[in-house]
């Protein structure tokens, strides 16, 4: 939603990630309570108006791709290899030279392909994560699978289904993806 407006603005140089993530572990995240010392448990969200958000989300974004540097990831593919993809983004938005890398050379933030040392986020708004800093690990996670219950992954395919096909996504909710 603010790349589009600031796209509206047409005073900035906008390039784009559009990190794309299957709707169903996104609606598990949204409903699962989690615990962060420096705020108590997080909110959870209504997960069939996050179903619809899911796909306003990606409708924007596709909209914003025929006007601007564009570059789609799956979460999917980020999580496993995240040193690289971040890398194949930077590259791919023409980057690359303005952070002040070469293609092989190491990039500071991470201490191998996927630890990485995160400083002090910002504390306005996200995903919980947003609090965690220093060294950790970046890994895929899949728990949605077993853990969200079957009317919301039910309801959720066939609200998200179109995009969820656009983006490789299997219908069948067990699958990963691109199976």
């Amino acid at each position: 939603m603010y790349a589009y407006f600031l796209s509206e603005a047409n005073i900035v140089d906008l390039r784009l990630v559009h990190l794309v993530r299957d709707s169903r572990p996104v609606i598990f995240s949204y409903i699962r309570k989690k615990f962060v010392p420096e705020i108590g448990y997080t909110a959870t969200q209504n997960p069939f108006r996050t179903a619809l958000a899911w796909n306003l989300h990606n409708f924007l974004a596709e909209r914003l791709q025929r006007k601007h540097t564009y570059v789609r990831i799956h979460y999917e593919e980020l999580a496993p290899n995240p040193r690289k993809m971040i890398f194949h983004i930077l590259e791919t938005l023409g980057l690359l030279e303005d952070v002040g890398l070469e293609k092989n050379n190491a990039f500071a933030p991470f201490r191998d392909e996927n630890r990485v040392v995160l400083g002090q986020g910002h504390l306005v708004a996200g995903n919980a994560m947003r609090f965690k800093h220093g060294e950790m690990k970046i890994r895929l996670d899949e728990e949605w699978k077993k853990s969200l219950p079957l009317l919301y992954k039910a309801t959720t395919t066939l609200i998200t289904a179109p995009f969820l096909k656009k983006y490789g996504y299997s219908l069948n909710w067990g699958a990963s993806y691109d199976d």
